[in-house]
């Protein structure tokens, strides 16, 4: 299996959609932030969601991945890092 590293133009527009997601959510007040919008999922079914509940989505879905692949090391005994912030900080504190 080999290493796949992302390419500096691919880091770039990242970088760049992170950015313009930031400016996004500082811009958004609270009327707009609470507007429902319809959509559908990509297995057809329709969705309904905030814009404040969107952004929250886009923060937080990494950790589904995070924890699916988190699971599938620890079945096959491999060393896993802490995935929660609270548990890091916990780990950095304890003496070793």
């Amino acid at each position: 299996m080999g290493l796949h590293c992302l390419s500096l133009s691919s880091a770039f527009k990242a970088r760049k959609l992170d950015e313009w997601l930031i400016g996004y959510a500082k811009q958004l007040d609270d009327e707009a932030a609470a507007e429902r919008i319809d959509f559908v999922f990509t297995d057809g079914d329709q969705g309904c969601m905030s814009r404040a509940e969107m952004l929250m989505y886009l923060v937080t879905h990494s950790l589904c991945h995070i924890s699916v692949t988190g699971d599938m090391f620890f079945r096959e005994g491999l060393p896993i890092s802490p995935v929660l912030l609270t548990t890091q900080i916990r780990e950095m504190q304890t003496p070793v």
